[in-house]
């Protein structure tokens, strides 16, 4: 929950397409949550930064279309 007892979610995903080739997966969990982290790796995605709001990171997964 977040500071106004909000249930949040641990993370979420979203695809994007990329220059044609591939299709990009974005997810974002917040940064103490090593479980979600945790299955985000063994998943196949890569951290990439800093996610949408203060506490959050972003993890990548990249698929080549056709795949």
């Amino acid at each position: 929950m977040d500071s106004q007892r909000k249930p949040r979610a641990g993370y979420c995903s979203a695809p994007r397409k990329i220059r044609g080739s591939s299709t990009s997966w974005l997810a974002e969990t917040l940064s103490d949550l090593a479980p979600s982290i945790a299955v985000l790796h063994r998943i196949g995605f890569e951290l990439v930064g800093d996610g949408s709001e203060p506490g959050v990171i972003r993890f990548e997964h990249r698929t080549p279309l056709g795949a």
